[in-house]
């Protein structure tokens, strides 16, 4: 919990400082860049958390890894921040905080669509357009496929859960003839 509370913080200071410098996007795929790259290489992320290399090293590490990602001197300054804090370890929370910030500044909200099998482009247009009526706003979803799903579709999207699949609308149905025969 206390991580989460840090991470926020220090996204909410990097949204500050990318929205005055008119970066807010650019600094977010950048950091979702390193978010990634971290993600793929171990041995990177474990090096830039060993306490045995001192900060100087940790930072020469930074700038080496992603100099050919063309990150900006923000990101740079940024990273090298959370090095000399030792407070790398919180990137991925920050980052997460981050695309919380740009989407609540936004008015976007995120989910998850699971369906036996993948939607049609036609098909996600429609429940983007349905959801985002409902919720009153823009949505983004990730798409995934799920076998146990029998018929329709789950959709999980800002602390909401509607469920679409033969097995809800049949228990539905199951309830309504014994609230009728009662």
């Amino acid at each position: 919990m206390l991580n989460n509370e840090i991470s926020n913080r220090y996204a909410k200071a990097l949204y500050s400082l990318a929205t005055e410098s008119n970066k807010t996007e650019t600094i977010f795929e950048e950091i979702r860049q390193i978010k990634n790259a971290l993600n793929a290489d171990d041995e990177i992320k474990e090096q830039l958390n060993s306490k045995t290399l001192s900060r100087d090293d940790r930072s020469k590490i930074i700038e080496l890894t992603f100099k050919n990602l063309k990150i900006s001197d923000e990101v740079q300054s940024f990273l090298k921040l959370l090095v000399k804090k030792d407070r790398l370890d919180i990137f991925v929370g920050v980052v997460d905080a981050y695309e919380k910030t740009i989407d609540e500044a936004n008015g976007v909200t995120r989910g998850i669509v699971k369906s036996m099998s993948i939607l049609s482009n036609d098909e996600r247009i429609a429940v983007e357009a349905k959801v985002a009526k409902a919720l009153n706003k823009k949505v983004i979803f990730t798409y995934e496929t799920d076998e146990s799903i029998v018929g329709g579709l789950v959709v999980e999207v800002g602390g909401y859960r509607f469920d679409d699949t033969l097995v809800s609308h049949l228990r539905r149905l199951k309830e309504e003839l014994k609230r009728s025969s009662h």
